[in-house]
């Protein structure tokens, strides 16, 4: 269906992924890499286009390869992450609210931020998905002794017993669309930053990921706001 968006032109008139030009959309959004980006390929076949991107980065580079830990987690990182892949927009087309809490004060943690972006885009995707009549999302900071615990929670379907042992397996899905791909590669970004991924859930209770990313940073451990 859609492509990689590295193999579309990035034009100031055209969407990057179908090439619509911007006076035939309602909306153009651009990302932070300079793509264009429709509300039509977003309602329609965004999901599909993040997929395929990290299909290709899952079979392009190895989860062992290091990674560019060139930045210490900030709270303000998170909204920019979410601003500029308009996981807002997203967010208003499927009346969900999004919340976001986090204490002034963190401790150091390192992260490779395009990595760590695409984990949170995925997240905050799969739980839009799950709530097609509305809900919230929460996104939540919480430091530790050893660690700094990302929480992602939806108020959507849940996800089913039989499926949670399998949700970080290759290809395994419970959709109609997508590669399957998308929460392995999530597990496997976790895993080369040192971290961790867990989820629980209940039919029709909603999902909570949580993820672990170990404390220090290039400036010995410490807090920064």
């Amino acid at each position: 269906m859609a492509q990689n968006k590295n193999n579309h032109k990035n034009g100031g008139d055209c969407c990057s992924f179908c090439g619509a030009k911007r006076s035939d959309v309602e909306i153009m959004f651009q990302g932070s890499d300079g793509a264009n980006i429709c509300n039509k390929c977003i309602e329609n076949g965004y999901k599909i286009i993040v997929d395929n991107d990290i299909a290709s980065e899952h079979g392009r580079r190895s989860p062992a390869a290091p990674l560019k830990m060139e930045e210490l987690l900030k709270p303000a990182q998170i909204k920019e992450f979410l601003d500029q892949w308009v996981i807002g927009q997203d967010a208003a087309n499927h009346k969900v609210a999004i919340r976001f809490d986090a204490p002034e004060v963190l401790p150091d943690v390192a992260i490779d931020p395009d990595r760590m972006r695409q984990v949170i885009l995925n997240l905050c995707l799969n739980g839009l998905e799950a709530m097609p009549d509305g809900g919230e999302l929460f996104l939540s900071l919480h430091p530790e002794p050893d660690a700094l615990r990302l929480e992602i929670r939806d108020t959507g379907v849940g996800i089913a017993p039989d499926a949670l042992p399998h949700i970080f397996d290759p290809y395994f899905t419970t959709k109609g669309q997508g590669t399957g791909l998308g929460l392995a590669t999530v597990h496997k970004i976790m895993e080369a930053h040192g971290g961790s991924i867990s989820v629980t859930s209940e039919p029709g209770q909603g999902a909570v990921f949580r993820l672990l990313l170990p404390l220090g940073g290039e400036g010995g451990k410490g807090s920064r706001a």
